[in-house]
């Protein structure tokens, strides 16, 4: 499971990467659709701060 924080306090979880934009898109698109965030930009964060879930 992959995750990432987003800086508005929300955490989403998606089984991959591509799932993972795709949930970011939907949630910026309709909780923050005052944000201009190119799909290159989402991606690269993805890339940067999401992260493998893990059992604790």
């Amino acid at each position: 499971m992959r995750v990432i924080d987003l800086e508005c306090g929300h955490t989403l979880t998606a089984a991959t990467d591509e799932e993972l934009f795709e949930a970011v898109r939907i949630h910026l698109d309709g909780v923050h659709s005052d944000a201009e965030l190119s799909d290159d930009l989402i991606r690269g964060q993805i890339e940067k701060q999401a992260y493998e879930a893990t059992d604790s």
